[in-house]
């Protein structure tokens, strides 16, 4: 292992260990690559790789230093949202692959289910109404948190949040006018609902049914997608999401120009080596300075998508994310939270399961499923 790396693992640990929080400050590089008795160039390739993580960010300024960016959890479930993207995955695959989590999520579930569990679950959905609104769709991922945690899986957690996130980026650069994509996600919380009112009268067959008919709607979502359907984003899609979706804050200016730099990307069909512009120029064609054009690079930086050239090779280009990196990452985060061998087995199979279609696209051979076989990886690791 290189330097560093070890390096790295040292700084996450602590972050994990000690539970530090988004925003801590872990202080200055240069006095953190002396207290650890290395060359600033060695500690600042280690800031590079959690970077990368998404689990810290360099700030620069009288105030500035590395601070925490994310949990592990957060870090390790976003980088897996952004490669589930860059696979190119057509929305069926996506929902088989939804599809088997959560059969293996349903079936535990419905094993572990007490009256403990019937009446938490049952409070969750009774807040799941029948009039659309934002607090809707927040009852409806609480009852879903409510399922997986019954289910007890860190690996069928983490991937079904991967694949929740990118749903959120598909409502982002979505195709829909606001009534048909009001319905779809509407639809998507009564579905739910009757999920678990199926799970809570201990009929787990008709609950699958009843997520059968989830998935037709969440399926619809991404087939109107610039994420995965190959279409244009409405105007104000993203808006309309962050209404829906809310993150605790109004997104800064930085991360609105990164959501637009990403929504040029999916759009061109993400062309590797595609120049988005200078520095310079971004910062004409936004409006901003250059420190608000830096944070929003760094963004974009930190999923593994672009990559800012330095002299001659100067400007901002879309590149490959680099699967090995969210592969380890992915591994090393399931390690942690003491993932069982049989319990990754139970995953496993569920996705190895998966029929086999030659509906998609006509390069793959039968039966490919490319999310399928990174998660297999993934797990296959351990």
């Amino acid at each position: 292992m290189k330097l560093a790396e070890r390096i790295a693992r040292v700084i996450e640990d602590r972050i994990v260990v000690e539970a530090w929080p988004v925003g801590f400050s872990l202080g200055r590089e240069a006095d953190l690559a002396a207290a650890a008795d290395v060359s600033r160039w060695s500690f600042r390739e280690a800031v590079v790789l959690l970077e990368q993580m998404g689990m810290v960010e360099s700030r620069r300024g009288r105030n500035g230093g590395l601070f925490v960016a994310s949990t592990l959890f957060d870090a390790v479930r976003n980088g897996l949202s952004n490669y589930l993207e860059f696979l190119g995955s057509t929305p069926s695959e996506i929902r088989a692959v939804r599809k088997a989590l959560e059969s293996v999520m349903i079936n535990q579930a419905a094993a572990r289910m007490d009256d403990v569990t019937r009446i938490r679950l049952h409070r969750s959905v009774q807040a799941i109404g029948d009039q659309f609104s934002s607090e809707m769709l927040a009852a409806t991922a609480d009852v879903r948190r409510t399922l997986l945690d019954l289910a007890g899986n860190s690996a069928l957690s983490l991937f079904v949040h991967a694949i929740g996130q990118a749903l959120i980026h598909a409502s982002w650069y979505s195709s829909l006018d606001d009534e048909t994509f009001r319905g779809l996600m509407g639809a998507m919380a009564r579905s739910t609902r009757k999920t678990a009112e199926a799970l809570i009268d201990g009929n787990w067959e008709q609950a699958l049914a009843w997520e059968d008919e989830f998935l037709e709607h969440f399926e619809d979502v991404f087939r109107h997608s610039a994420v995965t359907g190959g279409v244009s984003s409405r105007e104000g899609a993203v808006e309309r999401a962050d209404q829906l979706f809310p993150a605790g804050r109004p997104p800064k200016k930085a991360e609105q120009i990164a959501r637009k730099l990403r929504q040029q990307i999916l759009e061109s069909d993400w062309p590797i080596g595609m120049l988005l512009g200078s520095e310079a120029e971004l910062m004409e064609r936004f409006d901003v300075g250059r420190a608000v054009i830096r944070e929003a690079i760094r963004s974009l930086e930190r999923l593994g998508v672009v990559e800012m050239g330095r002299g001659g090779a100067s400007g901002l280009r879309v590149v490959r994310p680099d699967p090995a990196q969210m592969i380890l990452a992915s591994t090393r985060y399931l390690r942690r939270t003491g993932l069982s061998v049989e319990e990754a087995a139970c995953v496993r199979t569920a996705l190895e399961s998966i029929p086999h279609t030659n509906s998609d696209h006509a390069r793959r051979h039968l039966g490919s499923n490319p999310l399928a076989e990174t998660f297999v990886k993934i797990l296959s690791e351990l």
